[in-house]
């Protein structure tokens, strides 16, 4: 009789033990599992990439980089991640525990090179034709997956110059790390857009837009000497001619008042297609002193398209140049 009850009392208990634990089990909550997706490359967070959480096959498409499943039920999962431009990944083997916040952040492989474009070099100005030669340059950050075929630099008075409207500049070689390249022909004082750019089989990718105002942007040339595209100022001429004498404009130490040719060949070109900045219908000083005359300076006056001498002491318009070398 004590044997059956005692035999009773351990089937009652195991039962007892046995119902309490599938009570705690229906009182735990589900877990939740989030994270960020980011660019292996750059650190970014890659918005709308499909995350997908298997074996239960939901999916989420983050947001600032930031995905989330919430009420997942305690157990082992595998993440995979797609995203167009990117190399397909999973990891798996990742454990969700009940009534917990799982963390997994995972890095994205871009497919594409990565690279950046960083300002230009002016290296001469070619006075016979108005035209100047610069090095432009850029830094290859990741070769893409393959690696790229190609680099080089597209550049363009547009704004936004690409391989198929711009000017290409082919470099050679395929390693990582900063490149430039030389060109010619480039219109002084205009301004250029650039951008570095590398080609695999995925297609092309291009570096940041710079845009290069190095090529003299205050200068225009003129056959045998450059101007400054503005008046320097307005005085007698003495002040003017100092003005001139200690200007710096655009790097440059040795401005100087022009000579009454070159100012009659800057109102040739004036009236014929105003390429040289605005022009006062007014006199303008030269560096021309009349033999016998002290006090007596030349200018030019685009009022009456005449040119002479005048007293020092008037108070005309100054327009710097200097002589190409």
């Amino acid at each position: 009789m004590k044997s059956c009850l005692l035999f009773k009392s351990l089937v009652y208990g195991m039962l007892t033990i046995a119902l309490l634990a599938a009570l705690s089990a229906c009182n735990k909550k589900p877990g939740s599992l989030s994270g960020k997706i980011t660019d292996k490359i750059t650190g970014a967070p890659i918005e709308a990439a499909n995350v997908q959480l298997n074996p239960l096959g939901l999916n989420y498409v983050t947001s600032g980089g930031q995905y989330g499943f919430l009420d997942v039920k305690a157990g082992k999962y595998a993440l995979s991640v797609t995203k167009t431009g990117y190399i397909d990944i999973t990891s798996s083997s990742i454990r969700v525990k009940a009534d917990n916040i799982t963390r997994h952040n995972m890095q994205m492989t871009p497919t594409m090179p990565v690279l950046s474009t960083q300002a230009g070099t002016n290296i001469d100005y070619i006075a016979t034709t108005f035209t100047s030669t610069a090095t432009l340059n850029g830094t290859i950050i990741y070769a893409g997956d393959p690696a790229y075929t190609e680099r080089g630099f597209v550049y363009d008075t547009s704004t936004n110059p690409d391989i198929e409207h711009g000017t290409k500049q082919i470099v050679s070689g395929s390693d990582t790390g900063r490149y430039s390249a030389t060109v010619t022909g480039l219109l002084t004082g205009s301004a250029y857009y650039v951008r570095a750019y590398a080609t695999n089989s995925h297609g092309t990718a291009y570096g940041n837009r710079v845009k290069d105002t190095l090529l003299f942007p205050n200068i225009i040339g003129v056959a045998g000497f450059m101007m400054q595209k503005q008046d320097i100022g307005q005085g007698t001429w003495y002040r003017v001619d100092s003005l001139c004498n200690n200007s710096t404009l655009d790097g440059f130490t040795d401005w100087r008042l022009p000579t009454v040719n070159e100012m009659d060949r800057v109102s040739v070109i004036f009236y014929n297609n105003g390429d040289v900045g605005e022009i006062k219908s007014e006199r303008y000083w030269c560096i021309d002193k009349t033999i016998g005359m002290d006090e007596w300076y030349g200018y030019v006056s685009f009022n009456y398209e005449v040119s002479g001498f005048s007293r020092s002491g008037n108070n005309f318009y100054g327009r710097c140049v200097r002589t190409h070398r």
